[in-house]
């Protein structure tokens, strides 16, 4: 098995101190960031000799 660990993703931020076209690009890129490391995990190559 092999996993990916990330953290801090403090979904619920709401980033107050900024405009509402702000807040939304902002909560937007956290997401596709978060597509971003699923494409990469799935094409992680497995290291020869690994069982996984």
């Amino acid at each position: 098995m092999r996993f990916v660990h990330t953290a801090d993703w403090q979904l619920g931020k709401l980033f107050g101190r900024f405009g509402p076209e702000v807040r939304n690009a902002l909560a937007d890129a956290r997401f596709d960031s978060g597509d971003a490391i699923e494409a990469f995990a799935v094409n992680i190559p497995t290291m020869p000799g690994s069982t996984s």
